[in-house]
């Protein structure tokens, strides 16, 4: 797993190698997709609703995934192998801009 934060990104961005993808909220899932049922949620994107009041968009870049929800936490049913993005969405003006830009990712920077 190789994690690549990039000051001023408002995306966290991991690449899995055949490992199980799970994503704790702590302070509790209220919806994904809008959809306040516990399951399994298919897709290359969700969106997450949690307790405090903000909502994540999640991105799976190299293929769908399957996430089951259990309690506060969203769990991969198969180990995955690529990157999934996920970053805070502000408000529900800010979901076109984080879909435009969630691929292609940095990986690296150099200033000189």
């Amino acid at each position: 797993m190789v994690a690549h934060m990039v000051y001023g990104s408002p995306y966290v961005t991991v690449k899995y190698g055949s490992l199980t993808p799970a994503i704790n909220f702590i302070s509790g899932l209220l919806s994904v997709n809008g959809n306040g049922a516990r399951g399994d949620f298919s897709g290359t994107k969700c969106t997450v609703a949690v307790g405090n009041g903000r909502t994540y968009i999640i991105y799976a870049l190299s293929g769908p995934i399957t996430f089951s929800w259990a309690g506060q936490q969203l769990t991969a049913k198969a180990p995955y192998n690529g990157v999934i993005r996920m970053a805070y969405r502000p408000d529900a003006n800010a979901a076109a801009a984080l879909d435009q830009y969630a691929s292609p990712y940095p990986i690296a920077a150099r200033v000189s």
